[in-house]
């Protein structure tokens, strides 16, 4: 399949909740939500926490998709290089905790050209469609223990883990309590005078918990 996008002002840069909230990206790469059901339209930016990362995109460059994502209660927004495939960094707003996350594809071939929600009978109809690179269309599974046969990766960095005057910290031992089913998870500590240095640092201790209670 030749999705045949190869200008930016073919992108829909919004999308919409099943509250009837909008969603869309200003032409300075600012998140906004609006709701017509409160007086002024209710609007409000959410992209304080990733301003520093999405100034930095070349709309002329990069093609912007949004998409509601109602299973995961959140939006997409799909930043792909139009000119070939490429690494590239998505986002995920979580509505619940209001928290910003980043996505990126092992394969490139994978980066959205064109995505839509089916809203289907059955509840695996209901799913977010992506459109790629390769011609493939995909839905987005939460369920999935691989990215279309590319294993996935995610990390999180925790800290920095502060007290209130300052004190140095003894880490005397890391207790990991997973699911029954969890795959191993590698763990890294870092340790410095400043939070900048220390992930930058060599860690001072790591290793791996396995499914349940480590």
């Amino acid at each position: 399949v030749d999705f045949g996008f190869t200008h930016p002002f073919v992108w829909q840069a919004w999308a919409k909740d099943p509250y009837g909230t909008l969603y869309f990206v200003s032409n300075k790469m600012g998140v906004y939500q609006m709701n017509p059901t409160k007086e002024g339209g209710g609007l409000r930016r959410i992209s304080q926490q990733i301003e520093e990362l999405l100034v930095t995109i070349d709309t002329g460059l990069y093609g912007i998709r949004l998409i509601w994502n109602d299973r995961q209660q959140g939006l997409h927004i799909f930043v792909t290089l139009l000119s070939e495939p490429a690494e590239t960094t998505h986002f995920f707003w979580e509505q619940r905790s209001n928290a910003w996350f980043t996505d990126t594809f092992v394969n490139p071939e994978h980066n959205p050209l064109c995505c839509v929600t089916f809203d289907g009978n059955l509840p695996g109809d209901r799913v977010a469609l992506i459109g790629s690179w390769d011609g493939i269309v995909r839905a987005i599974d939460p369920d999935a223990t691989d990215d279309d046969g590319y294993d996935i990766l995610s990390s999180v960095l925790i800290g920095p883990l502060l007290t209130k005057t300052a004190d140095e910290i003894f880490v005397k031992e890391l207790q990991g309590v997973f699911g029954e089913e969890s795959g191993t998870v590698t763990y890294q500590v870092f340790v410095a005078d400043t939070a900048e240095s220390a992930i930058y640092d060599d860690p001072a201790a790591e290793g791996t918990f396995e499914a349940g209670r480590n």
